[in-house]
């Protein structure tokens, strides 16, 4: 976006700069993804400190650090640092490891889309909130942009 590149994007909310704007396009709690023959993936709803034993996949902390500091942060409110088995670049690759068998995650509750056949997701108590922005640059004389704007401002009813 800094460099002309591209005009927006829809991200976790991680770059603080000055010359880029946001605007938040949905909140949605964390849940729980486990690979269906997870001895966990019967329970309609799981409490954070279940997890304290299980390995977790995670994206790394440069390509979304809030969404880990609020993954995190809600293990610790749990008792327990997470096991991080592997961590990855994409939530699509965090499901397909999850799939797999190599840990569970915590994610978005949107994810829940994917469709992956061998993951389930089950409801988190008390989970953490998690934003997605729109970002784009202040300095961007796009036309089309300043209408996409518009309409994702209508759409969502957000400022």
């Amino acid at each position: 976006m800094l460099a002309g590149q591209i005009d927006a994007a829809i991200m976790f909310p991680d770059l603080p700069n000055k010359s880029l704007a946001m605007r938040t396009i949905v909140s949605e709690p964390l849940c729980v993804a486990l690979s269906r023959n997870h001895p966990r993936a019967r329970a309609r709803r799981l409490k954070i400190a279940q997890l304290a034993q299980e390995s977790f996949v995670m994206t790394l902390e440069e390509v979304a650090p809030t969404l880990r500091a609020a993954i995190l942060a809600h293990c610790r409110l749990g008792g327990f640092e997470p096991n991080i088995r592997f961590e990855v670049q994409l939530q699509q690759t965090v499901l397909s490891l999850v799939d797999g068998g190599a840990g569970i995650a915590l994610v978005p509750t949107s994810m829940r889309k994917a469709q992956l056949a061998g993951v389930v997701f089950r409801r988190l108590v008390d989970a953490p909130l998690i934003e997605q922005v729109l970002v784009w640059s202040t300095a961007n004389r796009n036309p089309c942009l300043a209408r996409f704007l518009d309409l994702t401002q209508s759409r969502t009813g957000l400022a």
